[in-house]
């Protein structure tokens, strides 16, 4: 993480790819691969991150606001953002929190 706010963008992606690869349901490390993808502009993949943030920590509301917000970056208002944010707000009413 401290890699990927350095704009060690590459290091960072390889630290992650490793952590998934140790535990293929590691759902924050999904979470942040999602977050290095944003701040790359790629939110195709960041969207495909955070959905297997969500799959596999489906209790974390932050991981759920981000999956919702990578729609909105898109400009894609679908149910499936909606549902996200909702599912975020059920979790925790103080969301987002960061």
């Amino acid at each position: 993480m401290a890699l990927r706010d350095q704009s060690e963008f590459d290091e960072a992606k390889s630290y992650l790819e490793k952590a998934i690869e140790l535990d293929e349901k590691n759902g924050h490390a999904y979470f942040e691969l999602g977050r290095l993808y944003n701040m790359q502009q790629k939110q195709d993949d960041a969207e495909g991150a955070f959905a297997k943030a969500v799959k596999f920590a489906p209790h974390e509301s932050l991981y759920w606001y981000a999956y919702g917000e990578i729609f909105r970056v898109r400009g894609d208002h679908n149910d499936e953002a909606i549902d996200a944010y909702k599912k975020a707000v059920e979790i925790d009413r103080r969301t987002p929190r960061h």
